[in-house]
């Protein structure tokens, strides 16, 4: 047998309420499907493994949300923190925070919002030493554009490139700094955009129309306001000589080290935990 469990249901009273609420905890997309008869529907929770175990909410007249019965952990990787953050914002609760577990595994068993009950479960690095910190480079416009898009935000480096990309992993921390408004543009902005954790999987190609294909990666942003560097550039470690301080950004994407990326969680007022810090 390949998996103890082939498929899932979540039973919901409210099948609109219940889609707005999971899209924006998991920051992805549910296909709704007719099912089974009249006042019976479903909305599925997309996969991209398709072997994997799938599963949906579901509503019908025989399906009753409750407090008690099976319970089932859906995949909050890359961050279980930012799941449960999104999940408040739209409305749950959390009625147990996360609990660390062996070999790196961490749940939340119960995150309710009214007329359903669900669970988030992630894993993280073994080891936090696993976990890199990255500074990419941008002007604020394709910063943003990357942070807000849904339902995941995606980041691009060197004009699209593939082989910045392929220095990162899933898991890492990454933050934008943005030297400009717009790209090419005069108008210096030098703050930090967005910050999160880089997602599963491979970079990929996404066609954005005009003949231009860039490599993304996908990433979990958090909430965080954007805060400039100024006032950081005597903490880090990274700038060697106040005067060339910008010499690393040339690079458009570097590593730094816990030091400097818990700076610049600070300024932009992210908590460690939610980067995997102690």
């Amino acid at each position: 047998m390949e998996h103890a469990l082939n498929w899932f249901e979540i039973p919901v009273a409210d099948m609109d309420r219940a889609i707005r609420f999971y899209e924006s905890a998991s920051a992805s997309k549910l296909r709704r499907e007719s099912f089974g008869g009249p006042g019976q529907e479903l909305a599925v929770f997309e996969v991209k493994d398709a072997a994997g175990v799938k599963g949906a909410l579901l509503a019908a007249p025989h399906a009753k949300p409750s407090a008690h019965g099976a319970i089932v952990y859906l995949n909050a990787a890359p961050a279980i923190d930012a799941w449960l953050e999104r999940a408040q914002r739209a409305g749950g609760k959390v009625l147990l925070g996360k609990t660390a577990l062996p070999e790196g595994w961490a749940f939340s068993p119960k995150c309710w919002t009214p007329r359903a009950i669900a669970s988030a479960c992630t894993r993280w690095p073994d080891r936090e030493a696993e976990m890199k910190n990255w500074i990419a480079v941008a002007s604020a416009e394709h910063a943003r554009r990357g942070r807000d898009h849904q339902p995941l935000g995606f980041m691009q480096v060197g004009h699209g490139k593939l082989a910045p990309l392929r220095r990162i992993r899933p898991g890492d921390r990454v933050a934008y700094y943005s030297p400009t408004l717009a790209l090419g543009g005069k108008d210096k902005f030098q703050s930090f955009v967005s910050i999160g954790i880089v997602g599963p999987g491979e970079a990929y190609e996404f066609d954005m129309g005009g003949g231009f294909v860039p490599w993304r990666r996908d990433v979990a942003y958090l909430p965080a306001r954007e805060a400039p560097i100024a006032p950081l550039l005597e903490q880090f470690d990274f700038v060697e000589d106040r005067q060339r301080w910008g010499y690393k950004f040339r690079f458009g994407l570097f590593d730094i080290d816990d030091h400097d990326m818990l700076l610049i969680a600070n300024a932009m007022g992210v908590a460690p935990p939610m980067l995997y810090f102690p």
